[in-house]
């Protein structure tokens, strides 16, 4: 469902008690619920439940793959990250200060509609080379973010944050070698801390898709796998935020609501601009018409961009830092999606990996 500019201003209040008061994209599942196919076939991809495996559900080994499903996706301000090699970690959410980041940022996630429960999908964390779970440590461990579909037939949420339910990884994260695509390609887990750098896009979003690249994360994982915290940190290009559409019931686009929010949204902070410079040229800023719509685009060298859709000029090449709070629980891993072959568009497979990055190692 779109969001709407009158369902953020809601969420702006329950913003400003903190943080943690508002999950933007959580739909809890039922108390009453039951772990459906939690039992799935080792064969598929899916982890053995305790008995299957031969492990005590307190102690003792327990057989991996490592695989977490999103309860909730939060933007965060905290620096973490130095994504520009500047010596400071970047967020350019913290720059708003603690009311305009509350305001902003709550506009924000109520475009996004994050892929937390669309259409019975789900957004999955999978480590395919944790082999035990007891102890969940390795200098190198890779792992997967994708979107995942529920393995229940017919559809129920009901059991989704079970801790044990299985999902397959939806086609629409998937090349047509059937690979992820987008990966943390260099892992580390060490005393239950998480550390990666990404390979590939990061998209969050279905109305409003939001692109983060150059993604590094940052977690803590609980013992046995049951739950994790993980910051994700990268940035956002201005063109790609150009290109998304306004806000439903908002005369501006999401790139003009970042912008100048006071006059395109009409809320009392100011806007921010970009704060990675990736052209190497300085950093580039944004003039409006007064009326909170883009009338120019000032390159990092100085030139001046004139019009409305100066943000697809080559020049303009700079991006938003942003961070990511997502926190999961334990799930399964079912395999691919079924059929998934026949959803993928492009030419077919020709130059597939040696290893797939769903193998375990």
């Amino acid at each position: 469902m779109r969001a709407t500019f009158w369902r953020a201003l809601c969420i702006v209040g329950c913003s400003l008690l903190g943080p943690l008061a508002c999950n933007l994209t959580q739909s809890p599942a039922d108390d009453g619920g039951r772990a459906r196919d939690s039992g799935s076939d080792p064969d598929e991809g899916g982890r053995p439940d305790a008995a299957e495996a031969g492990a005590d559900a307190d102690d003792g080994p327990a057989a991996g793959p490592l695989t977490n499903v999103v309860e909730g996706i939060l933007l965060s301000d905290q620096r973490m990250c130095d994504l520009d090699a500047s010596g400071t970690a970047d967020n350019s959410f913290a720059d708003l200060g603690a009311r305009g980041f509350a305001v902003v940022s709550a506009l924000l996630a109520a475009a996004i509609d994050g892929p937390i429960d669309v259409d019975g999908q789900r957004f999955l964390v999978h480590f395919p080379w944790i082999d035990d779970l007891a102890t969940p440590e390795d200098v190198t461990a890779p792992f997967i973010l994708f979107e995942g579909v529920d393995t229940d037939d017919p559809r129920d949420s009901s059991d989704d944050f079970s801790g044990t339910e299985p999902y397959y990884a939806s086609h629409v994260s998937l090349d047509s070698c059937g690979e992820p695509t987008y990966w943390f390609v260099e892992g580390h887990i060490a005393d239950g801390t998480l550390t990666a750098t990404s390979r590939g896009v990061l998209v969050l979003g279905n109305d409003y898709p939001i692109a983060v690249r150059g993604s590094q994360a940052r977690g803590h994982l609980e013992p046995r796998g049951a739950a994790m915290s993980v910051s994700v940190c990268g940035y956002v290009l201005v063109r790609d935020l150009g290109a998304l559409a306004g806000i439903e019931d908002l005369h501006c686009t999401i790139l003009e609501m970042l912008l100048f929010p006071e006059r395109c949204a009409t809320v009392p902070v100011s806007g921010i601009t970009p704060d990675i410079d990736l052209d190497g040229d300085g950093l580039e800023r944004f003039a409006d018409d007064g009326d909170g719509r883009i009338a120019a685009c000032l390159d990092g060298d100085g030139q001046t961009i004139p019009g409305a859709d100066c943000w697809q000029d080559d020049r303009i090449a700079d991006a938003f830092s942003i961070t990511l709070e997502l926190q999961t629980v334990g799930a399964a891993f079912a395999g691919l999606e079924p059929g998934w072959q026949d959803e993928i568009e492009g030419p077919e497979c020709t130059d597939p990996p040696e290893q797939s990055a769903w193998s375990a190692r």
